[in-house]
């Protein structure tokens, strides 16, 4: 609380006298962020924002190594990711102002912590010490403030745009704009650095983000733009994914872009790897806006499912000139992101994807031959075949066979230019009549690279 003096002589000439504070007591308070269920959903990030009698973690969290005789993964869990790595109980001392900690156990347990508030003020803010990297980081105040504040406070702070909570409904991380007192998120710093956290006269944090700290545009029409990917797995979600272009990005890392967060307990990852830079795992690559660009993203789960998702909006290229493509390596399958909206694949370990831009159809440049997934399929009417053509001048041959291997029909046998083309076929043979339902397969043949995909005619 900050209060001064005012005198008013009878001559009505006033005096006021310098501003001081007082700081809150808080008496024995249980740590309102404690979670319990030893899953890895129950995992919360806590913090204290205290300034305590004595700081040692043992201390601390004395009740609970008295009733369980110790530090017990089993039972409970405190860590906290430092130096690059995460550092559980047994290799941490104390416990610090504005630092967030992982916290875990397998029952309901309280602990209370008493000591002053933060002796910090809207002339004294509080100066937080990040690493370079990621750091895990709690409110050091007992209210909540504004991510968007601390980053107005710091505008030369070579710190990524986005603050990061964990979401426990999907066992991951999203974006947020509030610091919630008690808790905890994560922040990447491009170098080591001093943040200041302000004290606002906010009541609370509003978590809304301002447009300021949107990492670009949502427009494929302007020379910055950005599309957002979701990937689902199982129970676990991960919208925090993402690629575009901006005229002020690099090829190297950027505050455009945005990092993977430290893996935890489960991960789901998306990841585009730059392994000239000192974190190599980019979950959001924006480059220098250009005609035609080429992303490799690497799927990386430990989540349980058979089948993984990725979830884009295509109206967002729908209206564009540019061509956008989703490509399965693995699978050998070849999206186009302005019709579909989705791509379901079979998970596993590993599994790399490409994603193909051109700001229209004639800049195209893709990197090899790719023969796409017919849609629609199953087909009553017609289907049609995307593909692609890495080179101008190269021979194409696309026909239709059945199971037995017998040749229904050639589709496409031509010298074509580079890039995206289509051909549809309307379930008939060479002789232009209808074939019988069943299952078909077309086959792309070029320069002795032969691609096979199979469709079914209802």
């Amino acid at each position: 609380m900050e209060y001064f003096f005012t005198v008013t002589d009878g001559l009505d000439k006033t005096a006021q006298s310098n501003k001081a504070y007082v700081y809150n007591i808080v008496t024995s308070q249980n740590i309102p962020a404690l979670t319990s269920g030893g899953t890895a959903s129950s995992y919360r990030i806590i913090s204290v924002p205290l300034k305590l009698e004595s700081t040692d973690i043992r201390d601390v969290f004395a009740t609970l190594i008295s009733n369980y005789g110790g530090y017990n993964k089993e039972t409970w869990r405190l860590l906290r990711y430092q130096n690059g790595k995460n550092t559980d109980f047994d290799g941490l001392t104390s416990l610090g102002q504005g630092k967030g900690y992982w916290f875990n156990s397998l029952e309901t347990v309280e602990i209370k912590v008493s000591g002053q508030a933060i002796a910090a003020n809207q002339t004294n803010p509080f100066l937080l010490q990040l690493e370079k990297g990621w750091n895990q980081i709690g409110n050091p105040f007992l209210f909540n403030i504004d991510w968007d504040d601390i980053r107005t406070a710091n505008p030369t702070a070579d710190v990524d745009l986005d603050y990061l909570v964990f979401d426990p409904a999907a066992a991951g991380f999203k974006k947020s704009n509030s610091l919630v007192s008690w808790a905890g998120g994560f922040i990447y710093a491009n170098s080591s650095l001093t943040l200041q956290i302000p004290v606002t006269l906010k009541n609370t944090a509003g978590g809304r983000i301002s447009k300021s700290a949107e990492l670009v545009e949502y427009s494929f029409d302007q020379p910055n733009w950005f599309m957002p990917i979701k990937l689902s797995q199982g129970e676990g979600m991960n919208d925090y994914i993402g690629f575009g272009m901006h005229p002020d990005a690099k090829l190297t890392k950027d505050h455009f872009d945005g990092q993977t967060v430290p893996r935890f307990i489960k991960y789901l990852e998306l990841n585009s790897y730059h392994n000239d830079e000192f974190t190599p795992r980019f979950s959001r690559d924006v480059v220098p806006t250009s005609d035609a660009f080429t992303w490799t993203y690497s799927f990386e789960s430990n989540f349980d499912g058979e089948e993984a998702r990725l979830e884009w909006s295509n109206e967002l290229i729908a209206e564009s000139d540019a061509q956008l493509f989703l490509y399965d390596t693995e699978a050998a399958e070849l999206i186009n992101m302005k019709k579909s909206s989705s791509y379901s694949f079979k998970s596993s370990k590993a599994r790399d994807f490409k994603f193909i831009f051109s700001s229209s159809e004639k800049l195209l440049l893709p990197e090899v031959d790719v023969m796409g997934k017919a849609f629609p399929n199953p087909f009553t009417s017609s289907v049609t075949i995307p593909f692609i053509v890495a080179a101008p001048g190269k021979h194409v041959q696309i026909t239709m066979y059945d199971l037995m291997g017998k040749k229904i029909k050639n589709l496409v046998s031509d010298q074509l230019n580079q890039g995206y083309h289509e051909v549809v076929w309307e379930g008939t043979d060479s002789q232009n009549n209808r074939v019988s339902q069943g299952m078909y397969l077309y086959e792309m043949i070029t320069e002795g690279k032969r691609m096979i995909g199979r469709i079914i005619l209802q």
